[in-house]
């Protein structure tokens, strides 16, 4: 009797065993033939959220590998667990990063399968990020303008001079009454943003993909213009992408250190088929001009010192008069290019230099021209303050700013000089700028 106990307990054990064995085989035999709302429904009688989710994810994952909608994916059991979350939304990322463009066919598909999980938009915020990107997102409305353009051949444009105005700025254009339009990278995609009055704007992501490493030149609605690592290229709204040059170094076109302003004087785009930027090889400093339709490069080397183009940009400064009321503001303000036949760019001003390099052999003057045109707080600061600035005459610090003010005041020397490059004769003229300070004195 004892026997046949034992024999009864065993086949019931075995029993028991394979019995949950088999149902979750039978619930990777429906997946594996595609019969995923018969796998769901045995994973629901398991009541195992954790054998649940699974089904959810493969469901999904299947119906993303075979583009094709599935009615059954509707009112499905909420997910609970955060990994489960974060791989719904990785699932639905990775269709969209590998597509990088979605048609109206894959945008439903995607749409159905947020809306088809219970409370999925609220429960994460990674699905909450995909949902809000495809709200934005169609392919049968934009906010701005793609133009069709018929560019001339390199010997047609450059065989006539080219006059440039503020119109002629590389830029995105829309009918709408926009204050500013940029290209916007992350790591989700690519965007075209459009600025409003009152601080609105408007996202509308054009392609899918990790792009937080590239950085934003410039776009004309259908090219963007960009750096990534070494190279500049350019990515157009349809996914295609060209690299226009390769640097021997990463580039790096924004450094604190410096007072750059990063787009109008490390690159720049002109009359939608010139590109401006610079580069040092062996210690020289190039500039390069693109004929953008050609990809045809002119480049001239500088005669600078590695100090005096510290603060290489393109453009000039010259003066700039506003009024407020009854106040006037006088100051050199950044203008861009004018011609086709010049490069205007700007660098540091060797006279500045020599002028550093005299006050810091000299430090007693040095020391009576900061009492003559500065507020000394104590004589430890303002001595601490001078030999911070005299050691890099060329950072972006507060004392560095003071000393370009002493120098100004006492010399009526500008920190940038100007730079005109006659493109056809290789001429280059210097310009210097008058220094324009405020009559109440130190403003910063």
């Amino acid at each position: 009797m004892k026997k046949i106990l034992l024999s009864m307990l065993s086949v019931l054990m075995i029993l028991c065993l394979f019995g949950c064995q088999s149902t979750e085989e039978k619930i990777e035999k429906y997946l594996s033939n595609n019969e995923c709302l018969k796998a769901y429904e045995l994973a629901l009688e398991t009541k195992d959220k954790e054998i649940i989710e699974r089904v959810i994810l493969s469901w999904q994952k299947a119906i993303l590998e075979r583009e094709v909608l599935d009615e059954n994916f509707v009112d499905l059991q909420k997910i609970i667990q955060i990994k489960n979350q974060d791989k719904f939304a990785e699932n639905i990322l990775d269709f969209m990063f590998t597509k990088q463009k979605l048609d109206n066919s894959q945008l439903e598909l995607v749409n159905s399968l947020l809306n088809g999980v219970k409370e999925i938009y609220w429960a994460n915020k990674k699905v909450m990020n995909v949902y809000l990107i495809l709200k934005e997102y169609s392919n049968d409305e934009r906010s701005w303008i793609v133009e069709e353009r018929s560019p001339l051949s390199y010997e047609e444009y450059f065989s006539k001079e080219h006059i440039y105005t503020e119109k002629s700025n590389t830029t995105i254009k829309s009918d709408l009454e926009i204050l500013q339009s940029e290209i916007l990278f992350d790591e989700y995609g690519m965007a075209v943003n459009l600025i409003f009055v009152a601080d609105k704007a408007k996202k509308q992501y054009v392609l899918f993909g990790d792009y937080s490493n590239y950085i934003y030149l410039a776009s004309d609605g259908y090219w963007v213009y960009c750096i990534l690592g070494k190279d500049l290229l350019r990515v157009s709204i349809d996914g295609n992408r060209e690299v226009l040059y390769s640097f021997k170094e990463e580039v790096q076109i924004h450094d604190y250190k410096t007072s750059h302003l990063v787009y109008d004087t490390e690159f720049k785009f002109i009359d939608y088929d010139i590109a401006l930027f610079k580069e040092i090889i062996d210690n020289n400093m190039y500039i390069h001009r693109m004929y953008l339709p050609e990809k045809k490069i002119d480049s001239f080397k500088l005669d600078l010192t590695s100090e005096e183009y510290t603060w290489l940009g393109f453009g000039n400064f010259e003066p700039h008069l506003d009024e407020y009321g009854d106040e006037t503001c006088c100051y050199n303000e950044l203008v861009g290019q004018k011609s086709s036949n010049h490069i205007l760019y700007y660098a540091v001003n060797p006279e500045y230099l020599s002028k550093a390099k005299m006050l810091k052999e000299n430090l007693d003057l040095c020391y009576e021209l900061y009492r003559k045109y500065l507020y000394v707080n104590t004589e430890e600061e303002m001595k601490a303050e001078m030999a911070e600035a005299l050691e890099n005459p060329l950072s972006d610090i507060e004392s560095v700013k003071k000393l370009k003010w002493i120098i100004a005041s006492e010399y009526k020397v500008e920190e940038r000089v100007n730079y005109d490059l006659n493109v056809l004769t290789g001429e280059i003229k210097i310009n210097h700028i008058d220094p324009l300070l405020p009559e109440d004195g130190f403003p910063f």
